[in-house]
């Protein structure tokens, strides 16, 4: 029998037992776990997680080594409960430095890396680091009221590698006695003062002798302590001198060193005459934007044949003349002796090792072109023609560009034939670019079998030369184009990434088979009233469609057939074009949306919209409502004046407006003044697309005369 006290029992089931929530096992981890855990934690979160708990604090202050404030400044509270933390090793601080993070920062004896940004505080004019001996990375940017930095003399010969004082006030005084009372930096093989601008002659030399990298941008140095530095600094491989206004006093030499790699003087603009020689590891040379003068840029290019990478006036007007001659020809001594005695076809120039040249925006002559391109035609792999006066007179080098991988031609005056020698003649060639090329017609016709990446957008394409493309660039990943083309279908084995943004003629666009297709940049299709998608489309793995401004038809279309893809400017509020009934509110909006978009189709749309409710409105709302309708006819014709397409019905458009603007004027509103001279103006552009026009012209001319007059007459008397 059981007993009454078991009968009495509660009949509740038995739980599991509960693991402890004691935070001993978090803290029974290796020390080295938290040290690598609190480097990611701001100084916000470590006052946080010291809070919990006396062991958690203890354990903050012991493990943490590295005070990140990138983005906020480190808290007061985190630095008073911390005054006493003295074993930081990385400290970057980018805002909020005031006296109290300098003394917490002054106190560190372990530190290693410092990094201070935005020291804008008057009264922190000098930072004393004279505790750290084992510093071995210090960066202070913008601390243009700081004039000194007393740094170790133990961490200063034996640790420091990297220095940078970047917009400082220290002068050449305090620099120069810094191997005096701090010693010899050794071991230092990085330093920057750029945007100190009170430093002109700092004996760099005699306190880092061992420099690799020296940036001196934006100071006052001059043109003998360049060549005092190149002299002495028998290590240096890279030095940046850009945008300093006091170089070009006197001819600047860099030569005789055996391993400068990089020389940087960009945007020197007081700096005409330059020369470098004698420096065989040089890699890279960039003197754009600074105006070196034609003789000396001819040297320049002799006497460096070997450098790999020469950037040179990008955006300035430096080579306008014409006397520019690189002088690459090969003396006929050099050349190699004709065969049979004939003569030689082709001209020998002195090769250029160049592998990447940047020519944007000078005003070089097509000549001059071809001898860059002749010289360096068996390296070259990077060529910027941006903007250039390259022509077809320039192609005949391009047939012997075999590494040749990107070109870019863009705002240029090469025609079809031209691209198409281009891919035709450059078997290595992977990127294309020719953006607003305007003498390239819609007929283009591409084809090669490296290119990867082709971008058109401003240059006329068509549906069928966009066909013949995808059809003839088997390895084509990447295509952009932007232009009046109004069908578009598309099918390629290869594509991955295709942009027809901005195409605002676009009404009918056909995915088809593009089994790697993942990213459609479809914004501002404003006229596209049509989305088909194949069958053989629905496996496409699209991941982003980008449809901002584009009618909202599309986006409901796509997301039915590709409801995992990210559509990005595609929500469910109705555009003007998905309501039957629109208000006048609901048009003025959609005109202001639209009217400057230059897609007649959905202007012409528009109009019949504001005509449907013109017929179902009486009194004032259909005055309104005609005057936006004239407003709209009135957009059309202009649009129609500019693509050369439909001119008689754009003249019909705007004398519908005209009409209207005249019945206004009888009924003694005179703003409407502004409206017909501007509404003659469009007749007159469209007359003067249409040859057998010439009276209707002639018509229109003294009719805006006489409006021009009668104006003048009415405001005369309106002044009076």
């Amino acid at each position: 029998m059981t007993s009454q006290n078991q009968l009495a029992r509660p009949m509740t089931p038995s739980l599991p037992p509960q693991k402890s929530s004691s935070p001993a096992k978090i803290l029974s981890l290796a020390p080295d776990c938290f040290t690598n855990m609190f480097s990611f934690l701001s100084p916000q979160n470590l006052a946080v997680l010291s809070s919990l708990s006396n062991a958690f604090r203890e354990l903050v202050f012991e493990r943490v080594r590295e005070i990140r404030a990138e983005k906020t400044a480190i808290s007061k509270d985190f630095l008073v409960n911390f005054e006493q933390l003295n074993r930081l090793e990385v400290v970057n601080v980018k805002s909020g430095f005031d006296e109290l993070t300098k003394n917490v920062i002054e106190r560190q004896q372990f530190l290693k890396t410092l990094i201070l940004e935005r020291v804008d505080d008057r009264e922190s004019n000098v930072l004393n680091l004279q505790e750290m001996h084992g510093l071995e990375h210090l960066e202070v940017h913008w601390a243009k009221f700081m004039h000194d930095v007393r740094l170790s003399p133990i961490a200063v010969e034996k640790h420091l590698r990297h220095l940078k004082l970047h917009n400082m006030a220290f002068s050449d005084f305090y620099f120069n006695q810094l191997p005096q009372h701090m010693g010899v930096a050794i071991n230092l093989r990085e330093l920057d003062l750029s945007f100190c601008q009170n430093v002109v002659e700092p004996s760099i030399v005699s306190f880092a002798p061992n420099l690799t990298h020296l940036n001196i941008s934006r100071t006052g140095i001059m043109n003998q302590t360049i060549y005092h530095i190149i002299k002495n600094c028998h290590e240096l491989r890279v030095l940046i001198a850009d945008s300093n206004e006091h170089l070009g006093n006197g001819h600047l030499i860099v030569k005789n060193h055996p391993k400068l790699e990089i020389l940087s003087l960009n945007l020197c603009r007081r700096l005409y005459d330059f020369s470098t020689f004698a420096c065989p590891a040089l890699q890279k040379i960039d003197i754009s934007r600074t105006p070196v003068q034609n003789a000396h840029l001819s040297k320049l290019f002799r006497d460096n044949a070997h450098v790999p990478e020469i950037l040179i006036a990008e955006d300035y007007k430096a080579f306008e003349n014409s006397d520019f001659d690189l002088e690459l020809k090969m003396s006929p001594s050099a050349s190699p002796a004709p065969e049979n005695g004939s003569m030689m076809q082709e001209k020998s120039f002195v090769p250029l090792k160049c592998r990447k040249i940047n020519l944007a925006c000078t005003f070089l002559e097509s000549s001059i072109l071809e001898q860059f391109f002749q010289a360096a035609a068996e390296t070259i792999e990077d060529l910027d023609a941006n903007n250039t006066q390259i022509t077809n007179l320039s192609l005949p080098s391009f047939f012997s560009m075999p590494r040749l991988k990107r070109i870019d031609v863009s705002s240029t005056n090469i025609t079809n034939q031209a691209v198409e020698l281009i891919l035709a003649m450059s078997p290595s060639l992977e990127e294309f670019t020719a953006r607003v090329c305007i003498a390239i017609n819609d007929e283009l016709v591409m084809s090669s079998q490296s290119v990867r990446m082709l971008d058109l957008t401003g240059s006329p394409i068509n549906t069928k030369s966009l066909r013949e493309i995808l059809k003839r660039c088997p390895q084509l990943e990447k295509l952009i184009i932007c232009s009046a083309i109004e069908q578009i279908e598309l099918e390629s084995t290869s594509l991955k990434e295709f942009s027809c943004a901005t195409c605002t003629t676009l009404s009918h666009f056909t995915l088809g088979a593009c089994p790697k297709l993942h990213t459609l940049h479809a914004h501002s299709l404003v006229s596209l009233v049509s989305c088909v998608v194949t069958d053989e489309g629905r496996n496409t793995p699209l991941k982003l469609i980008e449809l901002q401004q584009s009618p909202q038809l599309i986006g409901r279309q796509l997301s039915e057939v590709f409801p995992e893809a990210k559509i990005d400017g595609f929500t469910l509020k109705r555009d003007i074009m998905d309501i039957e009934n629109p208000s006048l509110d609901e048009l003025r909006s959609g005109f202001r949306k639209y009217q400057n978009l230059h897609s007649t189709h959905v202007l012409v749309n528009l109009s019949e919209k504001t005509q449907q409710m013109i017929d179902k409105s009486t009194g004032m709302e259909q005055d309104q409502l005609r005057d936006l309708k004239s407003k709209i006819c009135l957009q059309i014709g202009h649009y129609r004046s500019i693509q050369g397409r439909n001119l008689e019905e754009g003249v019909a458009n705007v004398q519908e407006s005209l009409q209207f603007f005249e019945e206004r004027i009888a009924l003694g509103i005179p703003e409407n003044y502004f409206r017909i001279k501007n509404a003659y103006e469009v007749l007159l552009a469209l007359y003067g697309n249409m040859t057998d026009k010439e009276k209707e012209f002639t018509e229109v001319t003294l009719k805006l005369h006489e409006w021009v007059e009668r104006n003048k007459l009415d405001e005369e008397k309106n002044a009076e």
